[in-house]
């Protein structure tokens, strides 16, 4: 409700006070996707009243946030608000991209809890499925990535993000 109060407040500082309040909701719960999906509208937000600065910083958070969770589609949606304030989106290789794009969409999902350095029986309850598949597609993952534990996963993983900030 508090997004939505934001996306139909008229003015920007009415607005600003409501996603504000959605932004710490869906942090807390946590639902990747809606707070992702809420500084994109934040920043589309910002962009319209001429707030560069801080619609690029929402639109970075919502890209981020996309990428993180595989919405490709909203992803785009990202960059394309970035570019109409005349900033060029980050490149980043994703998991998906560092395995040429062989990890199927729940191994990506595992990839991406095990390299935020959830347990396997955390990542388990949180996709619904047993900590024998999570060891399995793990195992996959590994060989799909060339590496040989959680550890070189996070190296691996972690290094996408610092080199992307680099460029």
């Amino acid at each position: 409700m508090a997004r939505l109060d934001a996306l139909c407040a008229e003015s920007v500082d009415e607005a600003e006070g409501c996603f504000a309040t959605a932004q710490e909701l869906f942090a807390a719960v946590p639902y990747p996707f809606e707070l992702a999906r809420t500084h994109l509208f934040r920043g589309e937000r910002l962009r319209r009243a001429g707030r560069r600065r801080d619609a690029a910083t929402e639109l970075y958070e919502a890209r981020a946030g996309f990428e993180a969770v595989g919405a490709r589609a909203w992803h785009a949606q990202a960059d394309a608000e970035l570019r109409l304030i005349g900033l060029r989106p980050r490149s980043t290789t994703s998991p998906r991209e560092l395995a040429g794009e062989s990890l199927s969409p729940q191994e990506y999902q595992v990839a991406m809890a095990a390299s935020d350095g959830a347990s396997t029986r955390d990542i388990a309850a949180s996709l619904f499925i047993s900590p024998k598949t999570v060891e399995a597609h793990l195992t996959r993952i590994y060989r799909k990535l060339d590496v040989s534990s959680k550890a070189q996963l996070v190296a691996k993983l972690g290094s996408t993000d610092s080199e992307a900030g680099a460029r």
